[in-house]
Order: structure tokens, then C-alpha cells, then sequence
């Protein structure tokens, strides 16, 4: 009571901590680690297509020599490869997106829902 008598004012409860939703931190992560793998394998697509286009160069001089022949179908196959885990990679960043929106959304329509 002397505090209040000196005009201290009591100290403000402590304000509730936002309620954090486990699925929502975990498809955030989620999100996260496929926007980072489609930066990687973006990075290994453009590597792939030079590869190629090096392939195609070296092809073209060397008059039809089977090895060069040949590097130039391991290079054009490793790049469709690439091309392939590259729209892969994408369509799960796609899918972490929808899912983290979807769960977003439900958890703004939950406290509507209890009222």
C-alpha cells in the first residue's frame, strides 16, 4: 500500500502470449526448406544448360568424334534430369504454399467460430 500512496501504479499484468499454432511454425519451416531447394536446383539447372551448350559446342568441332558425341548425351541427359527434380522442387513449394495458406485461414475463422 505505501507504493500506491506514492503514486506508483502497479505493475500491468504480463499481455498473453499470441497463441502459436505447431502446424503453422511446422509448414512454415516447411515452406522455407522448398523455397531453399528450388534456389538450388535453379542454380544446378543453369550449370546443366551451360554443360549442354558446351557439349553442343565441342560436338559440332570435333566433326562427329563419338567421344564428343557421346558427352554431349550424358550432358543433355543430366540436364533433363535436372529439369525434372527442378519442376518437382516447384510443385512442392506450390503445395507448402497452399497448405500453410490453408491452415492460416483456419486458424482466422477458429476464434469467429467460438464466439
Amino acid at each position: 500500500m505505501p507504493d500506491l500512496k506514492s503514486g506508483k501504479l502497479a505493475p500491468k499484468p504480463p499481455a498473453p502470449e499470441p497463441v502459436v499454432d505447431e502446424k503453422i511454425v511446422r509448414l512454415e519451416a516447411t515452406l522455407k526448406e522448398a523455397e531453399r531447394n528450388v534456389a538450388e536446383v535453379e542454380k544446378k539447372s543453369e550449370r546443366a544448360k551451360a554443360l549442354v551448350k558446351q557439349a553442343e559446342e565441342a560436338k559440332k568441332l570435333s566433326d562427329g568424334d563419338a567421344d564428343a558425341t557421346e558427352v554431349h548425351r550424358r550432358a543433355a541427359k543430366y540436364a533433363k534430369s535436372v529439369e525434372k527434380q527442378l519442376a518437382e522442387a516447384r510443385q512442392l513449394l506450390e503445395k507448402a504454399r497452399t497448405e500453410l495458406k490453408a491452415a492460416r485461414d483456419a486458424q482466422k475463422k477458429e476464434p469467429k467460430d467460438k464466439k
